[in-house]
């Protein structure tokens, strides 16, 4: 039986003789009053009339009327006796004061209209009462008419499953569904169905999977249970497209992970909280695993961001190039900074690495060949000047050498060829305020240390540290 079935059976409506009945009603009570006013008073003039007689008072006057059902009122009543002697008290003249038979009739007749007019309107009110419920009634019957197609209007699938498996009601777009389990209304799920229905029952809350039927189409579907009434309701959403859509979208991102996979560059994936979410086998063969390490962590050892990050530019939407030379492995990478957008709507950056440590290497020895051809044309140049002195040849040679090296101390000099000493008159500065040798002078007799076995060799040498020359 479905829900409509069950409403039609519960639907009120008054009897159209409504009015009617109230209209009879209130004819009956008003007689019922009329009646009941005569009555009291007949029974009223009959008790004064008994009260006069007992007393025995003279009358000039003889009632005209007989008591009957009609006319029960006294029209004269003598209020002196003929004797003084049978002369009426005070109380029997008050009692038996004239009253007009038509004062009286009238009287009564004013109370008849006045609980007439009391039941007409009472009958008014509730003839308008009667036509509020049944709008009401009629606005209540369309609410509970459109609930009841509810479910049958939804273009999702809704059903109701006893607790013990049988499908008590399904709409028209349950049918794939029903065509999926291959069965009908009144008949039993298949066993593994009823093994989730048995367990929402257990459960006693929601409880949501995904369905696919056997035409191709994918639900949503949630499982209500309804303890007090014994079933479960069951509501579906399609979710075809989106399903699909994910798996699109997901098999476009195994694509793109094979294809970063298989690069000869590093690649990695980071987030603007610095989290690395994801790395190719290029960077982990250099610099090793993850292991839930921030970015400037992995890559420099640092407990804080880079202040040379770019993540500030690349977040706004821009592209950086940029090179950076690893202290972990002592290699110079060419890097690309790029945002990328997520299927979320968020943004993260990608950042390429190309090992150009070799191109950079070579770049660096043809930087110096070219430096060292451009200071020898120099030098060259000044010594075939004549008016250069010597002292300014070998400024030129220590700015120069010091440009070349990278140098902040130097100093340039000769030997002497009559003493054999070295003279050095381009000493710098720095070199000259820092120099530790006691009496200092710019002339060294003596050849000692790393330098001295540069001239005695006749030999170059190259250092990093001051400490060892």
């Amino acid at each position: 039986m479905k829900p409509t079935d069950r409403i039609n059976r519960l639907k009120l409506s008054g009897p159209p003789g409504l009015i009617l009945l109230f209209f009879v009603s209130s004819v009956i009570i008003v007689l019922f009053v009329n009646f009941h006013e005569r009555r009291q008073g007949r029974q009223f003039a009959e008790s004064k009339a008994m009260l006069l007689l007992d007393r025995n008072p003279a009358t000039h006057s003889y009632f005209t009327q007989d008591l009957n059902s009609s006319d029960y009122y006294c029209k004269e009543c003598a209020v002196n006796a003929r004797s003084p002697f049978n002369e009426a008290d005070e109380y029997v003249s008050a009692i038996s004061i004239r009253i007009p038979l038509g004062e009286a009739y009238a009287a009564t007749t004013f109370r008849s209209v006045i609980l007439s007019l009391f039941f007409v309107v009472l009958l008014l009110f509730a003839m308008a009462a009667h036509f509020l419920l049944a709008r009401e009634r009629k606005r209540a019957e369309v609410k509970v008419e459109s609930l009841a197609k509810f479910p049958s209007e939804n273009p999702n699938p809704v059903l109701r499953i006893s607790n013990e498996g049988v499908i008590l009601y399904a709409n028209e777009a349950s049918e794939d569904v029903l065509e999926t389990w291959d069965r009908k209304e009144g008949e039993k799920l298949p066993a593994e169905c009823h093994k989730r229905i048995e367990a929402a029952v257990q459960s006693g809350g929601a409880s949501e999977f995904e369905f696919e039927c056997s035409n191709g189409r994918i639900f949503s579907v949630m499982l209500s249970p309804v303890a007090d009434g014994g079933y479960v309701n069951i509501y579906g959403l399609d979710i075809t497209k989106r399903s699909r859509s994910e798996e699109i979208l997901q098999h476009e991102r195994d694509k793109l992970t094979a294809i970063l996979d298989s690069m000869q560059d590093g690649v990695y994936i980071v987030n603007e909280n610095y989290d690395v979410e994801y790395l190719n086998p290029v960077l982990i063969k250099e610099f090793g695993e993850l292991e839930g390490k921030k970015c400037y962590e992995y890559f420099h050892d640092r407990n804080e961001a880079c202040p040379w990050c770019k993540n500030s530019d690349v977040f706004a939407g821009k592209t950086v190039r940029w090179q950076w030379s690893s202290a972990k492995n002592h290699k110079t990478y060419d890097l690309i900074d790029t945002p990328l957008r997520n299927a979320d709507g968020s943004i993260s950056k990608l950042e390429m690495f190309r090992d150009i440590t070799d191109l950079h290497e070579a770049e660096t020895a043809l930087y110096w060949e070219s430096s060292v051809n451009k200071a020898l044309a120099h030098l060259s140049n000044v010594l075939n000047k004549p008016y250069y002195s010597f002292e300014e040849i070998s400024d030129f040679v220590l700015a120069h050498a010091k440009r070349l090296t990278g140098s902040k101390f130097g100093f340039a000099g000769y030997i002497d060829e009559q003493t054999g000493y070295l003279v050095c008159p381009t000493m710098t500065k720095e070199v000259w305020k820092q120099c530790r040798i006691q009496g200092k002078d710019i002339v060294f007799k003596e050849f000692n240390g790393l330098w001295g076995w540069a001239l005695n060799e006749r030999k170059s040498v190259l250092v990093l540290s001051l400490i060892h020359i």
